[in-house]
């Protein structure tokens, strides 16, 4: 059998990391596919410039800290203001991608895939607003195929390579739904909301009340409730109820993380009404339990 191995650059542009892209245990790779977790590590800020022949999806994990500023470098200039990344981010293939990184100590799965499976993929054209999405991918659908990658190459067990196969199929059609022509021709068609207004309904979404009514966040960015469903999805790409719940998991899991609070008392932070709504809630989103997250983290900032 072929082993799918693209080739994939990071340099180091200023700075100095005490780790960086060391894989921790073994990686996994078959024909249309390559998976591994890495080590990152660096007392002060670091900027690096990484490329890839094929589609790579990076999932961070490990203590909440803040995040790398990114953005995409063509002709030696960046296609847009440089961003915070996100828990999962796409680097699409032949991309520059660009990263201002402050002191951090954290863990990553990487998974490269095989765009061959899938020809229309490579018909995407990757313009500055689809480059930006990228750096903060928002789908319950990826980030659960990522919790199922994560676990096999923690835990592998039975036919791993079956499921990494499958979950690269998957992850490529998703990608290209989120990102094709039609999709985003008609995202693109409309007005989406301000950057004050997203950063006000992020903030009363990551509030420890509960979560608010769609009424209430349209009324805090001063426009009707139709409206503001219709913007909030041309700015995001997901529909309110999605973003609302994928944000309290967010702030769920960077709770868990540090490893203070019990479970209930980080129910009760992120506006749920008891541990057990909570911990539905957090599978639905991420395939674990709350006490299955915790020890994964734990596992993952203890390792290598």
């Amino acid at each position: 059998m072929a082993i799918f191995d693209p080739n994939s650059i990071t340099r180091i542009e200023s700075g100095a990391p005490l780790a960086m892209h060391r894989i921790i245990g073994e990686a996994a790779a078959g024909r249309h596919y390559r998976a591994d977790m890495r080590a990152y590590a660096w007392k002060g800020e670091v900027v690096s410039a990484g490329w890839s022949e094929a589609p790579q999806v990076v999932a961070f994990h490990g203590r909440h800290q803040p995040r790398a500023r990114s953005a995409y470098r063509e002709d030696g200039r960046f296609t847009f203001e440089p961003t915070d990344l996100g828990e999962i981010m796409l680097l699409p293939p032949g991309q520059t991608l660009v990263s201002m990184c402050p002191a951090w100590d954290q863990r990553a799965v990487l998974f490269h895939l095989d765009s061959k499976v899938l020809p229309e993929f490579a018909s995407i054209e990757w313009n500055a607003e689809r480059l930006r999405q990228t750096l903060d991918i928002r789908s319950g659908r990826i980030r659960s195929i990522m919790a199922g990658v994560t676990r096999e190459i923690m835990q592998p067990g039975f036919a791993s390579n079956i499921l990494f196969e499958g979950a690269s199929m998957m992850m490529l059609a998703e990608f290209y739904r989120m990102f094709g022509e039609s999709r985003a021709e008609d995202a693109g068609s409309a007005v989406g909301l301000s950057k004050r207004q997203l950063g006000m309904v992020t903030d009363r979404v990551r509030s420890s009340e509960p979560s608010p009514s769609l009424q209430e966040l349209a009324d805090l960015c001063g426009i009707s409730r139709r409206n503001f469903t219709r913007r909030f999805r041309n700015a995001t790409g997901m529909s309110v109820g999605q973003f609302v719940a994928e944000t309290k998991i967010d702030h769920a899991k960077a709770l868990l993380a540090e490893r203070r609070l019990l479970v209930k008392e980080i129910a009760h932070h992120c506006g749920f009404r008891n541990a057990a709504a909570f911990a539905a809630a957090f599978r639905r989103v991420t395939g674990y339990s709350p006490r299955e997250y915790r020890a994964l983290a734990n596992a993952m900032s203890a390792g290598g």
